[in-house]
């Protein structure tokens, strides 16, 4: 009937569009609640995806969010595979849901997502449909972001601009330099805990110290400036690579390494890895004997794997003895740990190296984005022994129409050594000058150091280098990720402190605006991972 208005009720249609999608919307989710009741799973699915996408469409976020709930339900009670229908009901609107909806809409998805790897596990699954649920379950909504090329315009931002000032008053009362990340002194848990957690269940402090308003300004700001790009995009829809154009993007040296953290069907934890080549892709199920549960830890939200990662970190951090790469210890770990994270894959890493395939390009998933890939294998002979590997932060970094041409330098090396700098916590760092030299070297240029170590040099490197050597103090914020702070030398125009929201509002000059490719980061790390 409704199909027919604009031709039975020409002037009905025209004057009250809203209504008529409003009444659109309505009979499909109906149609879905009688499919549901009628345990029709696949045509209850369809109908709830027509319905979301509609409310999304009137603006009706309450209703969007509860036929996304409807969804999750589905996934829950049904007792056929309805996988594809569950795809076409989430993938089109993840983007749009998560940003409009916030986060209790992404934990929603990510627990659908879950819900549906578990399901495809259990049965010959399409490498096609998981790809496309882990891209869904791993930053969704920032694709759109990344696809729009959209910087931070920070001068246009008036609200930013004021929560800044609030944020360099409160930090010249504690005495802190300007954007250093400062934990409250009662808070025990170190940073290697808070790292590899790196998500907070966090409530607004309660403002009674300086500490907490800093915590609290700097949490709005970070979420501010994180809303301002999603809704920049335009409420745009997801953006997703295919596998196939993947491969096209891969050469014939490379594997790409997709890891997700889930479940199987018996409640345990398990890594799943796809691995991606030109001319082939499989997956493998690693489960691992702990539940799949959240473990809370003074307000930081963890898993078992996460602890694994921090044990592992704090392994590598320790020490070594004699002419050891690492410590005992970290080498047993390291060790353990590459066929409990490739699966089946590690052993055929030979094989790919016999092929000419030398280049491993991991991306990460929750806590692992911040676990040493490069030092897995047998004492004395890690994974960068035999292979090229590299970190890619967000799949979408790869996609067609990005890093279409080569940056003009093929490296730039940074070193501060601060013998003589006197920011708070900065200690010196005798190593990093005569690293970042040697790193030069190695592609025929001269190091930029010390007072040669400017933002603005920085940034150029970043703009201009396919890779590029930090040898400095860098700080983390959990509570507020804009304010990941790289320490440069100060000048009369900069503070010395880049942010990463900084590098955001500087993302055309990073590009260089002629879609050349973005650098890979090494970090001054040594062969040992050290973090500086």
């Amino acid at each position: 009937m409704l199909d027919r208005l604009p031709r039975t009720s020409p002037i009905v249609a025209a004057e009250h569009p809203e209504l008529v999608a409003w009444l659109r919307v309505t009979l499909q989710l109906n149609m879905g609640v009688n499919a549901y009741r009628a345990r029709r799973w696949a045509e209850c699915a369809g109908w709830y995806a027509r319905a979301l996408s509609g409310w999304m469409d009137l603006g009706f976020d309450d209703r969007a969010f509860d036929t996304l709930l409807r969804v999750g339900d589905i996934a829950g009670k049904a007792d056929v595979p309805i996988d594809e229908e569950f795809l076409l009901a989430l993938a089109p609107n993840a983007a749009r849901i998560e940003t409009r909806l916030g986060d209790g809409a992404t934990l929603v998805i990510q627990q659908l997502v879950r819900e549906a790897v578990i399901s495809m596990s259990g049965r010959p699954a399409s490498a096609d449909g998981l790809f496309l649920l882990w891209q869904i379950a791993k930053g969704a909504r920032l694709a759109p972001v990344l696809a729009s090329g959209l910087a931070y315009d920070v001068a246009g931002d008036e609200r930013g601009r004021r929560l800044l000032s609030i944020i360099d008053h409160l930090r010249a009362q504690l005495s802190l330099a300007q954007g250093a990340a400062q934990a409250d002194p009662d808070v025990l848990l170190d940073e290697e805990m808070i790292l590899t957690a790196y998500a907070r269940d966090r409530d607004v402090e309660g403002g009674a110290t300086r500490y907490e308003q800093l915590a609290n300004v700097e949490h709005t700001h970070d979420e501010h400036v994180t809303r301002q790009m999603l809704l920049a995009t335009g409420n745009s829809w997801s953006a997703f690579m295919g596998l196939d154009d993947l491969r096209s993007r891969l050469g014939d040296r490379t594997v790409l390494l997709s890891m997700y953290l889930g479940a199987v069907a018996d409640g345990r934890m398990a890594v799943y890895m796809l691995f991606v080549t030109s001319d082939e892709v499989g997956v493998t199920v690693i489960p691992h004997d702990f539940p799949s549960s959240v473990i809370d830890l003074g307000g930081l939200r963890t898993t078992a794997l996460g602890l694994l990662v921090e044990h592992a970190r704090r392994d590598v951090a320790d020490p070594p003895l004699g002419r050891r790469m690492v410590s005992r210890d970290a080498e047993d770990t390291l060790q353990a740990y590459l066929p409990g994270l490739l699966g089946h894959i590690s052993e055929r890493l030979q094989e790919f190296k016999a092929a000419g395939r030398d280049h491993l390009c991991i991306v990460p998933h929750g806590p692992f984005h911040f676990f040493p890939f490069h030092l897995l294998g047998a004492p004395g002979h890690p994974l960068a022994e035999d292979f090229a590997v590299t970190y890619l932060p967000h799949l979408y970094l790869l996609a067609v129409g990005r890093n279409q041409a080569a940056n003009p330098q093929p490296g730039t090396a940074i070193g501060m050594g601060f013998a003589v700098d006197d920011r708070p916590a900065l200690g010196p760092l005798p190593e990093a000058v005569p690293e970042a030299h040697e790193i030069a070297a190695l592609f025929g240029r001269q190091a930029l150091v010390e007072e040669q170590a400017t933002e603005e040099a920085a940034i150029a490197a970043l703009r201009d280098s396919r890779v590029v050597h930090l040898a400095t103090h860098g700080r983390h914020n959990v509570d507020a990720p804009a304010f990941q702070t790289l320490y440069l030398y100060p000048t009369a125009d900069s503070d010395g402190m880049l942010h990463a929201y900084e590098l955001r509002a500087g993302a055309e000059r990073i590009r260089g605006g002629t879609g050349g490719s973005p650098p890979r980061a090494s970090t001054a790390s040594g062969s040992r991972g050290r973090r500086r």
